[in-house]
């Protein structure tokens, strides 16, 4: 899967100076609702940060994937942002955050896998 086909020049910022978690979820829910890519943009962010409750998504050295499978999300998308300064994610530092919307459980599983492989594997340079 070529995920460059889910992240839009638009739903990527660089450099990004933020104080925490809720901070980054923010941005990348707001990332996310200007390209069109979710309807509703502080209902979408509740199902992230409800998941997060759940389990970190911090599961990668550096790296969170927060992600929801929503009826807010009209279509599998990416966001990414990369931090200036690391911030805290539930007890894990990290520097860069991909956050996942998608509309079904296929997408969504088949993107967060095909992320995570990218991640380990990097040939996408993503």
């Amino acid at each position: 899967m070529n995920l460059n086909a889910y992240l839009s020049e638009s739903c990527i910022k660089n450099d990004v100076e933020i104080a925490s978690m809720a901070d980054a979820v923010d941005l990348l829910a707001e990332l996310h609702k200007k390209a069109g890519n979710i309807t509703d943009k502080e209902k979408f962010k509740a199902q992230i940060l409800e998941r997060e409750k759940i389990m970190t998504t911090a599961i990668i050295p550096g790296i969170a994937i927060p992600h929801a499978k929503s009826q807010y999300a009209l279509r599998p998308a990416l966001a990414k942002i990369t931090l200036k300064k690391p911030v805290k994610w539930n007890c894990r530092n990290v520097s860069t955050v991909y956050m996942l919307a998608s509309p079904d459980s296929a997408s969504h599983l088949k993107m967060l896998c095909a992320l995570a492989d990218s991640l380990q594997n990097p040939p996408d340079n993503i």
